[in-house]
């Protein structure tokens, strides 16, 4: 019999993986373990080792070590816990998957056992590469792990796995110290534009021996390729840590005294919830991001999670907090089409439509609709003034802002001026 659970195990996730495996449920023995692919015989964590995609079997309990690797791991269903016949299928939940993938945007999703992979693509599946993405992203089927599967297992689809994988940096090689000095030194000072520009011009009319003889006095080697990768792979974090550090630095500023915190995910997706912020008394969204120009992408994002906020099933109030308020309210009093912005967001699409249908055509008609139900704060002004001032000139602006939630909690909405105002003092 399955056993219902609470998110036993988190999604193991962040922007930019490699890969994302993708099992069924976790077994009774992982969620009583809180450690993945904790079954008896399960061979996952040997043979992630075996064909190179971990430099050394880590053991179940140490899954969030697999981002270090570029690794993630989900399941379809989060809810249960037990073998895939006590789950049932009907305890799959594709659309989280889906806005899993959205919201990360791994390189490859590789489903542990076509059990997984026939329920999410709704069809029947071969091992080995897929003819069609999901969501955006490569799919892969690979034979189950577990050790009940073992008639169907095949190592040689896991090699051929490893193969798509791009190189990984791996633990124990090249630090990000040694990295950075080695792309310092290969652009010489200058920027890397400048410095491949002038190797362009070099190898003109150029032999292969001349080319292998000039890569060997740049350096220009293996190493180089795996420090520029570790260095890009560290900078797709760097949004992830903006997005955490910016709200932890909020907390103690925009609670009110008493509010308890309910859920916290400071990384998007990371929490059942689905907000950024879940206490006593509010819901809320946070956006860490400079805008400049047209911003589409920010824009994108901005509307989805104002959508998600006046769209959801609560008494609590709504807050929508903003670095900068000018350029996203320009945003959403505008005429963009809600349809070019939720292009790339297949299922919130899908549940706006379900909800309004064709009656809004703009962000701005829809912004208008629920302008009364989601306040957006802007943050700005006391994040400048944290460089140069005591805590207490951001206490003071945040309270600006808290009273004009509180007025807003007796049923009358604040002015966007309300909002703006203690932000504009506080920065002068």
């Amino acid at each position: 019999m399955a056993r219902p659970i609470s998110m036993a195990l988190p999604d193991v996730i962040r922007p930019g993986l490699q890969v994302v495996f993708c099992g069924t449920a976790v077994s009774r023995k992982s969620s009583r373990l809180s450690a993945y692919y904790a079954g008896p015989g399960n061979q996952f964590w040997p043979i992630l080792n075996r064909v190179g995609l971990t430099p050394q079997q880590l053991a179940p309990n140490e899954y969030v070590h697999l981002l270090d690797y570029g690794i993630g791991l989900t399941d379809l269903c989060k809810a249960r816990s037990g073998s895939d016949r006590d789950v049932g299928t009907g305890s799959f939940d594709v659309p989280r998957l889906t806005a899993l993938l959205e919201a990360h945007r791994p390189r490859i999703l590789a489903f542990n056992g076509k059990a997984a992979a026939q329920a999410a693509l709704g069809r029947k599946v071969d091992y080995g590469p897929q003819p069609e993405p999901l969501a955006g992203v490569l799919v892969f089927v690979l034979p189950s792990t577990s050790g009940a599967a073992r008639r169907t297992w095949d190592e040689g689809r896991w090699r051929e796995l490893a193969k798509a994988c791009k190189p990984l940096a791996r633990k124990g090689t090249t630090g990000l110290p040694e990295a950075l000095d080695a792309l310092r030194a290969f652009a010489g000072g200058t920027s890397p534009t400048g410095t491949i520009a002038s190797i362009q011009t070099q190898l003109q009319e150029k032999t292969r021996r001349q080319v292998s003889n000039f890569l060997a006095r740049q350096a220009i080697t293996d190493d180089l390729l795996t420090s520029a990768l570790l260095v890009k792979d560290m900078a797709s974090q760097i949004d992830v840590t903006v997005h955490a550090v910016g709200i932890l630095l909020s907390l103690p500023y925009i609670l009110e005294p008493g509010e308890r915190i309910e859920l916290l995910s400071l990384g998007a997706g990371n929490t059942p919830g689905g907000h950024d912020l879940v206490t006593d008394m509010r819901i809320a969204e946070f956006k860490f991001t400079r805008w400049r120009g047209r911003d589409a992408g920010r824009q994108n994002h901005l509307f989805v999670d104002l959508f998600n906020l006046a769209s959801a099933d609560t008494d609590k109030l709504r807050c929508l907090y903003v670095v900068g308020i000018e350029a996203p309210l320009r945003f959403l009093e505008g005429r963009r089409s809600v349809a070019s912005v939720l292009g790339k967001h297949a299922t919130v699409a899908t549940r706006f439509q379900r909800l309004h249908g064709e009656k809004y055509a703009t962000v701005g008609d829809y912004y208008r609709s629920v302008a009364d139900r989601v306040e957006i704060i802007d943050l700005g002004g006391c994040f400048r003034r944290r460089a140069n001032s005591p805590a207490a000139s951001c206490r003071s602006f945040i309270g600006s802002c808290s009273n004009a939630t509180r007025r807003s909690s007796r049923g009358r909405a604040p002015s966007i001026s309300t909002l703006i105002v203690p932000c504009v003092s506080c920065a002068s």
